[in-house]
């Protein structure tokens, strides 16, 4: 859950910098944006639902990923999980 809030503080913080500022992308795409009839310089933006949207995935997606270990976990005997084989 922590690495969720963080990771989508620090995306929200780069789409709003890089939406202000435009991703320049001249040096590597310049000719094909053009032939397509598009500018090289991309300014991302997203929705306050899409992005309550994504979190909502995001931490979903680490509590599902969390049920199938936790419940193993729990069906072991603590002093023989704590056991080492050698």
């Amino acid at each position: 859950m922590t690495g969720a809030v963080i990771g989508m503080a620090i995306s929200y913080g780069l789409i709003w910098y890089t939406g202000r500022t435009g991703l320049d992308l001249t040096s590597l795409y310049q000719e094909g944006f053009e032939a397509m009839g598009f500018s090289p310089m991309i300014y991302p933006t997203i929705g306050w639902q899409s992005f309550f949207q994504l979190i909502l995935l995001v931490v979903l997606t680490g509590v599902l990923a969390s049920i199938y270990p936790a419940r193993k976990a729990m069906k072991l005997n603590p002093s023989e999980a704590l056991r080492i084989d050698m």
